[in-house]
């Protein structure tokens, strides 16, 4: 299969060979393309009046990702730039079976009030196992502590954002963060 051209070009093909009476040859050479091409999209305009056959089928399957689904692929992947697509997957399987909108909504309405970027800690544990209470390292960007110290509300970095394994909603973690930075 060659390589894909925009309509606009297209467009620009037919100027060229009814405006412009230029040749197939010339227009292949301004175009970089194919006679092939030249003479298929000269085709379609003649017999439909556009650049495109519009009965045919688009090849592939169609694309069921929306415009907000690749703005949260793109977060997850600045957020963990180095994801294997199974570890990607496993990701968007857990969000989409976790979506609620009134959830979601009544979230960002208790999110609102927080005007600060600096109030929040975001922690997550990178694996689970009997060693897990042991860890005194993790990962964060060269030169910044993992999870730093906690302050007391509303100062900054007081404000921990957890998710929702069920270790999280353990006694013994609550007590930890509250040991850190009170209540």
């Amino acid at each position: 299969m060659g390589v894909r051209i925009s309509d606009d070009l297209k467009e620009r093909i037919i100027h060229w060979y009814y405006q412009d009476e230029m040749t197939m040859e010339e227009i292949r050479d301004l175009a970089h393309c194919s006679l092939g091409l030249i003479y298929k999209v000269i085709s379609n305009y003649r017999e439909f009046g556009q650049v495109r056959n519009p009965f045919t089928r688009r090849m592939g399957r169609p694309s069921t990702l929306t415009e907000g689904d690749l703005i949260f692929l793109k977060a997850i992947l600045e957020a963990n730039p180095g994801l294997y697509l199974d570890e990607m997957q496993e990701k968007l399987a857990a969000a989409a079976m976790e979506w609620d909108n009134d959830v979601h909504m009544a979230w960002e309405i208790m999110m609102a009030e927080y005007q600060d970027p600096d109030l929040f800690v975001a922690l997550d544990e990178s694996a689970v196992d009997n060693r897990t209470g042991q860890r005194h390292e993790g990962w964060a960007p060269v030169g910044q502590q993992c999870a730093g110290q906690l302050n007391p509300y509303p100062g900054k970095r007081s404000v921990v954002i957890l998710d929702n394994c069920s270790i999280h909603h353990n006694e013994d973690i609550q007590e930890l963060i509250v040991d850190q930075c009170g209540k």
